[in-house]
């Protein structure tokens, strides 16, 4: 079974289970785990999207930057574009942001996604000024959802 049909079956799972748990499918380089808040029939809300993988392993930083910028280039889909915004050399990993993030009543919206030798990590947080940022679900399309895990797939080892 390909990797979108994994991810469709995952989804009428969860649906039909209630909407929440975690959704899991292999691609042949890694394997998609999203934790999901809610499932209906054209949408997901995902708490977060995590790309599991060994193809990353001793990756050097200049490499995961480039997949950073791969993935700049291919994911304009989401609320906002995304850009790298920093490289750990200690920590071998690159972050990435939304840029610029969303501004709407006082409140900052933004993607966070981080790269590393495990593989890589999506998820949404909001922020109030003088106020901790905050965990939020992303609500994707079914459709988006599953573009988003081909486009992570398509630019990791």
């Amino acid at each position: 079974m390909s990797f979108p049909d994994q991810i469709n079956d995952e989804l009428q799972r969860l649906r039909a289970a209630g909407g929440r748990g975690t959704l899991a499918a292999d691609a042949p380089n890694g394997r998609l785990e999203c934790d999901l808040a809610g499932v209906d029939a054209f949408g997901c809300s995902i708490d977060s999207f995590t790309f599991h993988t060994g193809g990353l392993q001793g990756a050097t930083l200049e490499k995961l930057k480039k997949i950073g910028e791969e993935l700049t280039r291919r994911v304009t889909y989401l609320l906002e574009p995304i850009a790298i915004i920093e490289l750990d050399a200690e920590g071998v990993t690159v972050q990435m942001r939304s840029s610029p993030p969303s501004q709407e009543d006082g409140v900052t919206s933004y993607y966070e996604l981080t790269i590393n030798q495990n593989g890589l990590k999506l998820r949404r947080y909001q922020s109030q000024s003088g106020q901790p940022r905050q965990a939020t679900p992303s609500n994707f399309t079914h459709e988006t959802l599953r573009r988003l895990a081909r486009d992570v797939s398509a630019v990791i080892p």
